[in-house]
Order: structure tokens, then C-alpha cells, then sequence
């Protein structure tokens, strides 16, 4: 089937492909629809074409049926390889970039496209894919940033771990090398012992003095030291939210994301769409309806339509500027966008044009935009000048820097406030002086701290089978982080898998526009060049012939559709995708992340406990577990402490206790004795409850069981509070003074759980 049989499927009413179509006695055939909605518009049952009236209801033409059919399939297979002209029958491999349309290489040299533009086509179709291709990298690039820091702080995390244990080792040998030497002393003293009875009695006495010297000046066995054990909670103690903490340092969240579906051609944008250059060069991109095409110019990704909004700008390496704020509807082709709606400040190095807006007279580092959309304002101000003048410390009444000290007010003052009455007689130093004796003071204190820092970190080591444990915990311990770490990584995976997805997903739905849009002009160009032919030949026919056609021809030239436009909104929209990325994906890790505001320390707890993983619950299994018995851990009641001890300010905690029916929790002071049956003596409060009631309580017993308690412990006032955070009933309130670093305390069967903030 050649290309010039098609215009044979052509509709005269449509200029379509012929749908269902009818004949006419007249010979002529038309869509039925097409026909049916000509004579309710002619209010007259005629042949569009010939005007010879039909009085019957038209058959389906099914021969040119079948033929129409049969042409669209082998159209649409041609088209699926290649777009072929249907004036010239050449493949279409060019793009006029001022009609916006695909043309063979013959059109290139008609005379409808002088002096226009063109691109290869698969060079404009590319823009598109390629445009997608460079944001799938970027992402993939921020990704790999936040995973390369997250194997960064797995390291770091895991090497201070393996620092510790061979510490913790170190000193463990060291004890078990005095304890060899104790060993090997008393040994030599016994053996020598044992032959001094077997020596005459004369000899026995001569020695004897001496020996019982030796024997009463034997040294004490070595012991177990405090800080022994490896601090677990140390490295697994909230250890996810520690690392999205630590995370933010990494990422920028950055106010104002640039558009680059708006970005004039001469712009280059950074990958993090967040700086922009001047290039001087007409960059290959799409003139879609967003871009300026005159001014140099590009828009922030997000509108604003209700509050307050603030960004700063660097211009310091730029001698043209301008910037500010315009409206979504604001004209942004050609010379009229500064004309209206456009509130700006800009300077010009050179001072050679005029331009609408404010003006400014002098090269600034930066300028803060603050808009208040509610109120109507939009400000500009250099923020540097404002930063350095907080900076110096500035007296509000006379403006003037503070450099006295008034010893009577205790308040610095300036120079003017020094001659004022209100410090007559009053005594002044130099502020400097004044610091520098406070800093001393400080210093005197400071060395304190660090001398009680320094006798608390030497340790004395622990015995053989302690060695074995540290290993344990270290052993588990690096499992435990690098399951942490593995959560986070995953969770990284997905978010990368998802937003990759979704950007794949646009790309398809904005492929599919404009491949529907290039169809759609095929279908305009092939229905134009039908008619175009048609008045070829009616211009070579009999005058007579031509008039009687001229009527449908006039109106079907007249009725022709306009030009398909480029729709907004067409390009990918880089943004959404790209835009703080790290920091959007950090703000949603943080569901995934649990901070809790007590973690157990395993070190403390009674042989009975069993602590979960996470250091946040804790199960009595009655049963002895095989740990060592260091100075920290309780060896009587079945207890266990939080890891952090509290020596100041206010502090709050949840605990589920529905599961126990035998618990009692509050705080103790790190000095409360941890072995035998004294634990409770002193420094303890606490409330309790026991399902049977059978024992004397150590605290305040509460009447029945609760599904929750909350304690609230504020050191500088002396309080320890509990309530039911449930019902949000008061339990009781102890009152004390406080001296010592308070630490919480967890004692049940069969088990209870710290809740995280977000659980509270």
C-alpha cells in the first residue's frame, strides 16, 4: 500500500482516518458520526461534499471498512519503527524547533521553514530521557553519600569498640600477670615453710622471726575493679537515633530549590539545584512554556501563597544581579517580564542599564529575601552587616561597645554609661580584667573535674574469666551495630529503590504526552496535506466543477484545527526529586529511628536479668546467667540500673509494666551499696507493687497494678514524682536534696519495658 493511497481512509468532515464509515447514494462515504453530526448541525440530510440530498439511512461502507482496518494496523507497525512524512514519504529525522514539529529532510528546504531552527530528533526525544538519566544519577549519588556515612560511622563505631576490648584486655592480663606473681610468691613462702619445720629446732628458731615477718607482710589478692567490663550501652544505647542525629551535620536543607524547567538557556544549574552560573552559551534544552527565553533568569521550584518565607542569597562573585519575587502567571517570554508583578533589588557593576525595582549602589557578599505574603511585604537586607553587629557586644542605649565592667550592678557597661548617674560612685574594671579572674576561678574547678576524671578512669583490671566475657560482649555488641547500621542501610535502599521508581514512573507518563502530542500533529499534517491536494486538483478542474466544490472546500479550509501547543508541565519536574534530598530522606528516617530516654546498662544487672538487645526491657528468668561478678552489678535483689546517671535538671521516663506483677522503679545514687541485702537501706526512692503483698515494702506501695508509671525526677528542686500517665493520676512525690549523681533503678517479675519518646 503506498503512502498516496491513504488519503483515500481520509473523512472529509474529520480529516480522520475513516470510523465506522457510511456511503451515500452519491458514492461519497463519511464517518457516521461525522455524517449524523453535519445534518443536526445542517438541519438538512445532504452529502457534505456534493450537497445531494440522501433521503435513506446510509449503509456501513464495509469494504472500506475492512480497508481502513487494515491500514491503521500497518500504519501503526510502520510507526512503531519509524515516522515517516506524509508530504515528501521520507523519514522524519529532523525537528523544527520554531513550528515544534518533526520534518524529513526535504521539508528542511521548503520555503514554509526559512531561517528556522532545527535539531536532529533524536537528539530533542533524548532531552527528555536524558534529563531523567541525570537525575537518576544525582539521586543515586546523594544516596550513596548517605551510605558511605553510615559505613563511616559503622566503622568508627565498631574500631572504638574493638579499642575498648583490648583495653579492657589489656588490663585483665595485667591483673592476671599480679596474680600469677601473688601465686608464685606465696608458694616460694610456703615451700620455704615446709622446710624450715623440717630443719632442727635451733634452726627453726633462728628462721623463725623472719618467716613470720614474711608471712604477716604477704600482700592482699588484686580485685575486681569498677569499669571492668565493656560499656555496651556506650555503642548500642539508642544506637540508630544517635546516627540520624549525628546524620544532620551531613545533610542541607536549603530554602529555595531552583526550577531548571524554568531556567533561561544561558544558565548552568549545580547538581544540587541550589547555585546557578552564566554560561554565555545557549544550552540544548526545550523552549516549553515555563523557560524564559528572553531575560536570564529561573524561578524557585515551590510557590508560596500563605505565611512567612526567608532565604539568603550569595552574590559576592557576581557584578549583575538581581533576584526577588514574581507571580506564577507573571510573562516570562520575551521583554515584558519586568513590567508588572516583579518586586526585586538588583546591582549592575557597570551601571549600565535601567531596570525596574530597587536598586542598589554598592557589591554586597549577600542579601536576605523575608517575605511575609499575609502582611504584603517582601524585604531585602544584608544579612553579613547585621551578623557583625550582633557579634560585637553593643550597649542599647548609647550604641556604643561594651568594654567596663560595673562591679556593684555585676553588668558590663560602655564608655558613655560610665559618666552616667546612674553609676555614680560606682567601682569599674576593665571587661577583659574581670573575665579573665572569672576564668581562673573556672580553671581552679576544671582541674578539680579533671583530677576526679583521671582517679576514675584507672582501673584495676578483673580476674581470668572476665576475659572471655569482655570478648562476648564485644563479640556481640559489633553484631548488634552492624545490624543497626544494616536497618538504616536498608531503609536507605528502599527510599533510593522508591524515589528512582517514581521518577521513572514521570518519565513514562512525559513520554507518553508528547509521543500523543507528535501523533497528534501527524494527524494535523497528514489531514492539511489531504486538503492541500484536494485543492490542487479542484484548481486544475473546469470552472463549473470548481465552483460547485468551492463551498465545502472554503469551509473545510476555514474549520481546519489549530496548531497542538506545547503543554506546561511537560518536562520533568527535577525538583521534586532532587530537591534536599538528604534532608527529606533524613526527616523521614526518623520514623524508623526510636529514642529512648533511659537505656539499661548490662553491667549492673543481677545474674537473674535478661536484658533484650536494645538494651530497653528487661525479663527475670530466675535462673543465674554466667557473668562476672564485677563491683557494679547487684548480687542480691534482682536489679539493674540506667547507664546515665543524672546530677542536674529535670529528666522523665515511661515504663510498661502490664506484663509484671512484682516490680519496683525510681532512682538510687551511684553510691548505694550494690552487694547483699542493703541496697534499700538508703538513697533509695522508689514505688512498688506486689500481687500477693506478702512483703514489707521499701517504698511507696502502690494498691493495684498499672499499665504504666511515668517518673519525673527534677535534681535541682529535690523531687522525685511518679504517676499514672494513663489515667494522669498522681502516685507520690518524694522531696530530698540531692548530692550525689542519680541513676534510675528497675527491679520486676517477670518483666517490664522502657517506652521511646514517640511510644510516650
Amino acid at each position: 500500500m503506498d503512502s498516496s493511497s491513504k488519503y483515500d481512509y481520509i473523512c472529509p468532515v474529520c480529516h480522520e482516518v475513516f470510523n465506522v464509515p457510511v456511503i451515500l447514494s452519491c458514492s461519497h462515504s463519511f464517518c457516521k458520526e461525522c455524517l449524523q453530526q453535519f445534518w443536526r448541525t445542517k438541519k438538512t440530510r445532504e452529502c457534505p461534499v456534493c450537497r445531494r440530498a440522501s433521503r435513506h439511512q446510509p449503509p456501513i461502507n464495509l469494504a472500506l471498512k475492512n480497508l481502513c482496518e487494515s491500514f491503521l494496523k500497518k500504519t501503526n507497525e510502520r510507526r512503531s519503527s519509524e515516522e515517516i512524512c506524509s508530504l515528501h514519504s521520507e523519514e522524519l529525522k529532523l525537528f523544527c524547533l520554531e513550528d515544534k514539529q518533526p520534518v524529513c529532510v526535504v521539508c528542511f528546504t521548503s520555503q514554509q521553514h526559512d531561517n528556522h531552527k532545527f535539531r536532529p530528533i533524536t537528539e530533542v526525544a533524548s532531552s527528555y530521557k536524558s534529563q531523567a538519566e541525570h537525575t537518576e544519577r544525582q539521586i543515586k549519588q546523594q544516596f550513596e553519600k548517605l551510605h558511605q556515612f553510615l559505613r563511616d560511622e559503622e566503622e568508627a563505631t565498631i574500631t572504638a569498640l574493638r579499642e575498648e576490648e583490648e583495653q579492657k584486655k589489656q588490663m585483665m592480663n595485667e591483673k592476671l600477670e599480679e596474680m600469677n606473681r601473688h601465686i608464685s610468691a606465696l608458694s616460694h613462702t610456703i615451700k620455704d615453710m615446709e622446710e624450715m619445720m623440717k630443719a632442727s629446732d635451733v634452726c627453726f628458731l633462728k628462721k623463725f622471726p623472719v618467716s613470720k615477718e614474711r608471712v604477716q607482710s604477704s600482700q592482699p589478692d588484686p580485685q575486681m575493679a569498677s569499669g571492668a567490663l565493656i560499656h555496651v550501652p556506650r555503642y548500642l544505647g539508642n544506637l540508630p537515633f544517635r546516627v540520624w542525629k549525628k546524620m544532620q551535620d551531613i545533610v542541607q536543607n536549603t530554602p529555595v530549590i531552583l526550577d531548571p524547567n524554568t531556567s533561561h538557556p544561558d544558565l548552568n544549574l549545580s547538581d544540587d539545584l541550589t547555585s546557578l552560573k552564566w554560561s554565555w552559551n545557549n544550552q540544548a534544552v526545550p523552549d516549553n512554556p515555563e523557560r524564559f527565553d528572553w531575560y536570564p533568569c529561573v524561578l524557585g521550584s515551590e510557590g508560596f501563597s500563605s505565611g512567612t518565607h526567608c532565604w539568603d542569597v550569595e552574590v559576592k562573585e557576581s557584578s549583575d544581579w538581581s533576584l526577588g519575587v514574581t507571580t506564577a502567571s507573571n510573562q516570562r517570554k520575551g521583554r515584558d517580564f519586568f513590567n508588572t508583578d516583579v518586586w526585586c533589588v538588583w546591582f549592575d557593576q557597570y551601571s549600565l542599564s535601567e531596570r525596574f525595582g530597587f536598586r542598589v549602589k554598592q557589591q554586597l557578599d549577600r542579601v536576605r529575601v523575608n517575605l511575609d505574603y499575609d502582611r504584603g511585604t517582601v524585604s531585602f537586607s544584608d544579612p553579613e552587616r547585621n551578623e557583625r553587629r550582633s557579634s560585637e557586644e553593643i550597649c542599647s542605649l548609647h550604641s556604643e561597645e561594651l568594654k567596663l565592667f560595673c562591679l556593684e550592678d555585676k553588668q558590663p557597661v560602655c564608655v558613655v554609661c560610665f559618666t552616667s548617674q546612674q553609676h555614680d560612685n560606682h567601682k569599674f574594671r576593665p571587661i577583659t580584667e574581670v573575665a579573665s579572674s572569672y576564668k581562673e576561678e573556672i580553671n581552679t574547678v576544671l582541674k578539680s573535674l579533671q583530677e576526679k576524671r583521671i582517679h576514675k578512669e584507672k582501673v584495676k583490671g578483673v580476674f581470668e574469666k572476665t576475659v572471655q566475657h569482655i570478648k562476648s560482649q564485644a563479640e556481640h555488641t559489633e553484631r548488634q551495630i552492624k545490624q543497626q547500621f544494616e536497618k538504616l542501610h536498608q531503609f536507605l535502599r528502599d527510599e533510593e529503590e522508591a524515589t528512582i521508581t517514581a521518577l521513572r514512573e514521570e518519565e513514562e507518563q512525559k513520554k507518553q504526552m508528547m509521543k500523543e502530542k507528535l501523533e497528534e500533529m501527524n494527524r494535523h499534517i497528514s489531514a492539511l496535506s489531504h486538503t492541500i491536494k484536494e485543492m490542487e486538483e479542484m484548481m486544475k478542474a473546469s470552472d463549473v466543477c470548481f465552483l460547485k466544490k468551492f463551498p465545502a472546500s472554503k469551509e473545510r479550509v476555514q474549520s481546519s484545527q489549530p496548531d497542538p501547543q506545547m503543554a506546561s508541565g511537560a518536562l520533568i519536574h527535577v525538583p521534586r526529586y532532587l530537591g534536599n534530598l538528604p534532608f527529606r530522606v533524613w526527616k523521614k528516617m526518623q520514623d524508623l529511628v526510636q529514642n529512648t530516654p533511659v537505656i539499661l546498662d548490662p553491667n549492673t544487672a543481677h545474674p537473674d536479668l535478661v536484658l533484650s538487645d536494645d538494651l530497653t526491657s528487661v525479663r527475670n528468668s530466675r535462673i543465674n546467667q554466667a557473668v562476672p561478678d564485677n563491683p557494679e552489678r547487684f548480687d542480691w535483689y534482682p536489679c539493674v540500673l540506667g547507664s546515665e546517671g543524672f546530677n542536674s535538671g529535670t529528666h522523665c521516663w515511661d515504663v510498661e509494666l502490664k506484663e509484671s506483677f512484682c516490680w519496683i522503679l525510681g532512682v538510687t545514687t551511684a553510691t548505694n551499696q550494690r552487694k547483699g541485702r542493703r541496697c534499700f537501706n538508703t538513697d533509695v526512692w522508689s514505688v512498688e507493687y506486689e500481687q500477693e503483698g506478702l512483703s514489707e515494702p521499701f517504698g511507696f506501695r502502690v494498691k493495684q497494678q498499672l499499665d504504666r508509671v511515668r517518673v519525673n525526677l527534677d535534681y535541682d528542686r529535690g523531687t522525685v514524682s511518679f504517676s499514672d500517665p494513663v489515667t494522669n493520676t498522681h502516685l507520690h512525690t518524694f522531696t530530698s536534696t540531692f548530692t550525689h549523681t542519680l541513676f534510675p533503678f528497675f527491679s520486676c517479675y517477670p518483666s517490664l519495658r522502657i517506652l521511646a519518646f514517640n511510644s510516650q
